[in-house]
């Protein structure tokens, strides 16, 4: 409402500047024609025979309807007559009009300096001459009564519009408010209006991937909890059997339990550093990483039976030592785990033209195309029933590294073998 009331406010004002000028414009029409006329009638005869007398009904002669008055005075300012009517009718007085609109001097010869008095004239405004009057009047009566009931009619339809925005808003509202409570089963009504109906969609959309991310979260944590009790289960059993004397306490046995809370130990902390990755106030460390020692501390702490054949065609690589080594070795296992028995496992480590790191792990071996597309989605898994071993929290962890080295990782598959290309520019360069 208050924005129609402005727009009122500004079309009225422009109303009445226009009339204005059209109004000031209309009186200088007229009085420049009168002046042209009464010029060219005066010079049709002797200038010398003109005076106050006989120039008198020449002046009355030569009038048109628009001009509503002449004053005619002496060369001292007298008034030698007042000729014409007020815009109401009226006679108009002697000292003169107030709506003078120009003056004319009068001459008595060829010479200006022989004056014999001057002419004001006197003009109808728009509004006050009759044939202008009626269709002036006419468009403001349409303006007035136009004006308010189009400002009834919008008024009338903002309430219909805004009551049926407010019913579908407050109804995805409650709907949010179920979707944030865990209630992903929430259905959201349509509406004809554009705007909204974007608006249900994109609630829609963002129902499922809550729905999705739950549901993979809670398979994540199970799949978590069970990989984590896997060697405290072990461990465990090793500690019973030795305390009841069932298996012996020799060397074996300890190196037995000490791989078991090593893994335990890098499951926990690949646990904790994907919690810390996701805070705000996470920051890398950056350095320069020897390839060749980073390669061997990769290696020697996996457990394989693939081949490994290392491709490396640069000295150092710039980057956080503490997650690449996580990404590594754990890209190193899925490829050893999920590739074909027997075959060799390639790892290649590049810098190309454009200053770009690239770290790449190839095996043998097939892909679903949903795993290759949601390989690195939170919570993902894509061996959902627990056929194999693994949480999935090691391509997620991944995912947050390159995210944090503003790089990325991509899974790419061919005909036999299956593909994971990490890469993140060089600090210092882009």
């Amino acid at each position: 409402m208050a924005i129609t009331l402005a727009i009122l406010l500004v079309q009225t004002i422009v109303v009445g500047i226009m009339f204005n000028i059209q109004s000031r414009q209309f009186k200088h029409e007229v009085f420049e024609s009168y002046r042209t006329r009464l010029h060219e009638v005066l010079e049709e005869s002797p200038p010398e025979q003109w005076n106050l007398n006989n120039v008198a009904p020449l002046l009355k002669r030569i009038l048109d309807d628009r001009v509503s008055g002449l004053v005619l005075r002496n060369t001292e300012g007298d008034v030698i007559l007042v000729y014409g009517k007020t815009p109401r009718g009226g006679v108009l007085p002697e000292s003169g009009a107030q709506d003078i609109v120009g003056t004319i001097p009068l001459y008595g010869g060829f010479s200006e300096s022989n004056a014999i008095g001057t002419l004001d004239v006197l003009v109808f405004s728009p509004m006050d001459y009759a044939l202008t009057a009626i269709l002036l009047r006419r468009m403001l009566l349409a303006f007035a009564v136009t004006i308010p009931l189009a400002l009834l009619i919008a008024l009338a339809g903002s309430r219909v519009v805004a009551k049926s925005v407010s019913r579908h808003a407050s109804r995805i509202a409650r709907s949010l408010e179920s979707i944030a409570g865990g209630d992903y089963r929430q259905t959201i009504l349509r509406s004809t209006m554009t705007e909204l109906e974007q608006i249900a969609e994109a609630v829609e959309q963002l129902e499922q991937q809550l729905e999705n991310h739950e549901r993979m979260r809670r398979q994540w944590l199970g799949s978590i909890a069970h990989d984590l009790n896997t060697p405290v289960t072990a461990l465990k059993l090793s500690v019973e059997g030795a305390l009841d004397k069932v298996m012996p306490m020799d060397e074996a046995a300890l190196q037995r339990m000490r791989k078991e809370i090593g893994e335990l130990e890098r499951r926990v902390s690949a646990v904790m550093l994907l919690n810390s990755m996701e805070a705000p106030e996470f920051q890398l460390n950056h350095e320069a990483i020897d390839v060749l020692d980073f390669t061997d501390e990769v290696l020697g702490t996996l457990t394989i039976d693939h081949r490994i054949k290392l491709g490396i065609e640069t000295d150092t690589i710039i980057a956080d030592g503490r997650l690449m080594l996580m990404v590594a070795r754990e890209l190193i296992n899925n490829a050893c785990k999920y590739g074909e028995e027997g075959t060799v496992v390639e790892w290649n480590i590049r810098k190309d033209a454009d200053a770009v790191t690239v770290m790449e792990f190839q095996n043998k071996g097939t892909i679903s195309q949903e795993i290759l597309e949601r390989a690195f989605e939170p919570w993902y898994r894509g061996d959902s029933s627990r056929s194999r071993p693994g949480s999935g929290l090691g391509l997620s962890l991944v995912r947050q590294t390159m995210d944090a080295h503003q790089g990325n990782a991509t899974m790419t598959k061919s005909e036999d073998s299956v593909k994971v290309t990490l890469k993140w520019p060089i600090k210092g360069s882009v």
